[in-house]
């Protein structure tokens, strides 16, 4: 991925979109897929939110980081998605120049790798999410959403889809079950879990150039990583309008600058926290975001 920084003011985040792709042009691909096992059909979400806490975990208006605690994270690992559910922490990577795509579980106290599988090559995996008792990964200029057994971590399933894919989360409030994916873009889209197939965009609704990169939904909100920035946006999935804006840039300046950028978002709905990490960082946090 392009690994440029440009500095970004914060009023409502007004971020110049100059850069390229999300991730730097890789070397030629062949498009041969992995063998996979077919399913008849694809879970409904099976999520608990019945235990969820019914206060809002985020404000509106600008806001920043408060720091609940710090754990180790593989400085290797180039994140792309990041999710919690029930204690078991889960990430994907993907890192062309070093070859390396991966699934992989992690144990959240001490940011050691349990177990770990290969995406394998042309393959560029990106954001993740659980569907039921099975994990979800997009790929970033393949075409391709894997389906993976969250026990077995084989490939249960493929999808094909237009575009580039960036982020992805589930967006299950109310009455949706539906997915959410990025592409880089202003532009998210709303795809049917059962067939990945589209049915719905929504278009950021605020001035400036915001390229959206990883995803967590929560409560009908889509919290959004901007990519190259310190930032997180929490995107109304009604309206497309922005209703916080979040800088984490402390995470790095407690890092002493290690790492590359932000990228990775997981709610912890047991304690209505986030965890957050980047890409190279050595270490994860769980947060609260707070009024500035």
């Amino acid at each position: 991925m392009i690994r440029t920084f440009f500095t970004l003011f914060v009023g409502l985040v007004v971020l110049a979109g100059a850069c390229q792709s999300g991730d730097s042009t890789p070397p030629t691909r062949e498009s041969t897929l992995p063998t996979v096992a077919p399913v008849e059909s694809v879970p409904p979400a099976s999520r608990d939110r019945q235990a969820k806490a019914e206060a809002d975990p985020t404000p509106a208006g600008e806001l920043t980081v408060e720091v609940v605690r710090e754990f180790p994270h593989d400085p290797d690992a180039w994140t792309q998605g990041y999710l919690i559910e029930q204690g078991r922490l889960f990430e994907s990577t993907g890192d062309w120049e070093a070859s390396e795509s991966t699934l992989r579980e992690i144990d959240p106290e001490t940011g050691a790798v349990l177990r770990s599988v290969d995406v394998g090559e042309p393959f560029f995996s990106e954001g993740i999410e659980l569907v039921g008792d099975q994990i979800y990964m997009i790929t970033w200029q393949d075409n391709t959403a894997f389906v993976f057994g969250r026990e077995s971590f084989e490939v249960d399933n493929t999808f094909s889809y237009d575009g580039e894919g960036w982020g992805l989360c589930l967006d299950d409030h109310g009455n949706n079950n539906r997915l959410v994916m990025s592409d880089g873009s202003e532009t998210l889209t709303f795809r049917d879990p059962a067939t990945f197939e589209e049915i719905g965009t929504l278009q950021l609704v605020h001035d400036g150039s915001f390229r959206l990169n990883e995803l967590e939904c929560v409560d009908g909100f889509a919290y959004a990583n901007v990519w190259t920035t310190d930032i997180i946006v929490r995107i109304d999935l009604a309206t497309g309008q922005i209703a916080s804006t979040i800088d984490a840039s402390a995470l790095k300046i407690r890092m002493g600058n290690a790492g590359n950028i932000l990228n990775g978002i997981a709610y912890d709905e047991s304690n209505n926290t986030f965890l957050l990490t980047g890409k190279f960082w050595p270490s994860a946090f769980e947060v609260r975001f707070v009024p500035r």
